[in-house]
C-alpha cells in the first residue's frame, strides 16, 4: 500500500513538472515575439512625452525639363523635376524638463526628428490633361517617388508620355499634376516606461498626415502651317484620263513658301503628273492644283482616296512636310459603246429582213 502511494506521488510530480516546462517555454516564446515585434509596437501618449510642437510642411513645385513648346502631331516623353521649397516656421514649447539632464538630452533629440517634417514622403503623381488635343499615355501617368528632402533634386525626373494632335491650335495648354504624400506631423519621444512594452530600443514615436497637392504644367504648341483638303472637283472614268481639281487651304498660323503638292496613286489609277508647285501660302489662303489621272478599263467603280502631301519651307528656311491628305475621287463606269463588229452585224441583220420582206412582197404581187 506504501509503495501504491509512492508511485503515485511521483507519478504526480512529474506531471507538475511537465506542466511547469510547457509554461516556461509559452513565456520565453512570448517574451521573444514581443522583443522581435518591438519595432512594430507604437507606444501610447502613456509612454511618450511631447517637449516641442514644430511647425512647418513641404511645399512642392514642378516645371518642365527643356524646351516646353512643342509641335503638333508630336509624340514626346515630357520629363517633369519636382522640387520640395519646404521650410520649418519654428517650434513651440510644450513640457518642461526643469534640471533633468537625460530630459535635456531627450528635447534636443526631438528638436532633431521635428526638423524632418518638411520631407515628403511616398509621393504619386499622376499627369491628367483636361484638352482633347493631348493625350498622356495611360502606361506612364502615374509616377512615384520614395522621398523628396527639401533643397535636394530627385535622382530622376518624372517621365510622362505625351501625344499632341494633328488638330491642336496653336497657344499655351496647361495640364495638371496632382501629387499625393505624407509627412511627419507629430514627433513624440518615449520614457523609459516603454519596456514595460518590450520595447528597448525606441526612442521615439512619429505620427503621419496625408496631403494633396495638384500642380500645372504649363506647356505650348507652336504656330506653324496647317493644311486640308477644302474641295475635290471632277470624277474618273473607267478607261479614260480626267482632270481632276483640287483645293489645298493653309489653316495655320505660318506662311508656307515654295511649298509644292503630291498626290500618290496605285493601281489601277496612274497620275500623269504627280507633283505640282503650289507656291508661298499664307495662313487662311487657298490655292486651286489641277491633276490628270488615268484609270485602267477594268477599274472597280467605286469611291478612290488618293494620299497627298505638302513640302515647304518654313520661318527658318527649314523644309518641312505636311500631314498626310486624303483626295476623295469617284470612278464612274465608262459608256458603253457597239463596237464595228456590232455595227456590222446589226447591218447584216437589217439587210437580211429587208430582202426576206422584199421578197415576200414580189410573192404577193405575181399572185
Amino acid at each position: 500500500m506504501i509503495r501504491l502511494d509512492s508511485s503515485l506521488d511521483n507519478k504526480k510530480i512529474f506531471f507538475k513538472l511537465i506542466v511547469a516546462f510547457i509554461l516556461f517555454s509559452a513565456i520565453i516564446l512570448n517574451m521573444s515575439n514581443v522583443s522581435a515585434n518591438a519595432e512594430l509596437l507604437n507606444p501610447n501618449y502613456a509612454f511618450t512625452t511631447n517637449y516641442y510642437d514644430g511647425f512647418g510642411e513641404p511645399n512642392l513645385f514642378a516645371s518642365v525639363i527643356g524646351d516646353p513648346e512643342f509641335e503638333r502631331g508630336e509624340t514626346v516623353r515630357l520629363k517633369i523635376i519636382l522640387v520640395n521649397k519646404g521650410a520649418l516656421t519654428g517650434f513651440k514649447y510644450r513640457t518642461s524638463v526643469g534640471t533633468d539632464e537625460l530630459k535635456h538630452l531627450a528635447s534636443l533629440k526631438e528638436l532633431e526628428y521635428e526638423s524632418m517634417r518638411t520631407t515628403a514622403l511616398g509621393l504619386e503623381a499622376q499627369l491628367t490633361s483636361n484638352s482633347p488635343f493631348i493625350d498622356i499615355e495611360p502606361d506612364t501617368n502615374v509616377q512615384t517617388i520614395e522621398s523628396l528632402i527639401p533643397g535636394e533634386l530627385p535622382e530622376d525626373p518624372l517621365i510622362f508620355t505625351m501625344t499632341i494632335s494633328n488638330n491642336a491650335p496653336s497657344g499655351m495648354y496647361y495640364l495638371q499634376l496632382p501629387v499625393s504624400y505624407e509627412y511627419q506631423n507629430q514627433v513624440l519621444m518615449t520614457t523609459n516606461d516603454v519596456v514595460r512594452l518590450g520595447i528597448t530600443t525606441l526612442d521615439h514615436t512619429v505620427h503621419y498626415t496625408t496631403a494633396n497637392k495638384t500642380l500645372v504644367i504649363p506647356i505650348f504648341i507652336q504656330e506653324s502651317p496647317r493644311f486640308e483638303i477644302a474641295n475635290v472637283s471632277g470624277n474618273l472614268v473607267q478607261g479614260k484620263s480626267q482632270t481632276i481639281e483640287v483645293i489645298y487651304k493653309n489653316t495655320g498660323e505660318k506662311i508656307a513658301y515654295d511649298a509644292i503638292a503630291r498626290i500618290v496613286a496605285m493601281q489601277p489609277l496612274t497620275v500623269k503628273q504627280p507633283i505640282v508647285r503650289l507656291g508661298t501660302i499664307k495662313p487662311g489662303e487657298s490655292k486651286t492644283l489641277s491633276f490628270e489621272i488615268f484609270a485602267d478599263s477594268g477599274a472597280v467603280t467605286k469611291t478612290y482616296g488618293l494620299d497627298s502631301e505638302i513640302k515647304y519651307l518654313n520661318d527658318d528656311d527649314e523644309i518641312e512636310i505636311s500631314d498626310n491628305l486624303m483626295v476623295s475621287i469617284p470612278l464612274e463606269e465608262a459608256e458603253k459603246k457597239l463596237s464595228a463588229f456590232m455595227l456590222a452585224m446589226a447591218g447584216v441583220i437589217i439587210l437580211v429582213i429587208y430582202l426576206i420582206v422584199n421578197t415576200l412582197r414580189n410573192l404577193k404581187k405575181y399572185d
